[in-house]
């Protein structure tokens, strides 16, 4: 295989894998902001509770936060805080001479 053919290939990994890298914090960062929102409406509610105001519609609105809540703080959970391993922009200047060295043997 051509080293250059290697290196643009790592160079279009390294470039994909940073923009799925910036979307994935950006998204993260709006999901902690919508987190927080619904966490304090959360809190408003169970304040007027406490108040001794209760409507039935008073439930059904907790019931769609606190189920929100729960698909907000899942994927965060679940999120990776990054690829592990090289720095994918230098992959692309190590895989040709790797490339060179394996055509060597």
């Amino acid at each position: 295989m051509a080293p250059e053919v290697v290196a643009e290939a790592m160079r279009a990994y390294a470039e994909e894998t940073n923009r799925l890298n910036r979307e994935r914090r950006s998204n993260g960062e709006a999901w902690r902001s919508e987190l927080t929102k619904v966490e304090k409406q959360i809190q408003c509610i169970i304040e007027a509770i406490k108040e001794g105001m209760f409507q039935p519609s008073m439930k059904a609105a907790m019931d769609g936060l606190e189920s929100r809540k729960a698909e907000l703080v899942t994927p965060s959970e679940r999120q990776p805080g990054g690829c592990a391993g090289y720095p994918a922009e230098h992959l692309a200047d190590f895989m040709p001479r790797r490339s060179d060295d394996l055509q060597r043997h």
